[in-house]
């Protein structure tokens, strides 16, 4: 399996138990910090642009 590959599947997993923690807390909280999720998201699509910018001009 390619390196690329691999991020992309840790990038999904991560953003999945980041969804779900933040379900959680949630309905524990009731709030959750705006600039977090902008900031965490804002993240990982930066990474997956990059690497499919990067893949796309390799090629």
């Amino acid at each position: 399996m390619k390196f690329s590959k691999k991020i992309v599947i840790v990038i999904f997993i991560v953003v999945l138990v980041f969804t779900a923690a933040m379900v959680t807390a949630v309905f524990f909280n009731k709030t959750i910090s705006d600039a977090l999720i902008y900031g965490f998201f804002g993240f990982f699509g930066a990474e997956a642009g990059v690497l499919g910018w990067i893949k796309k001009s390799g090629q």
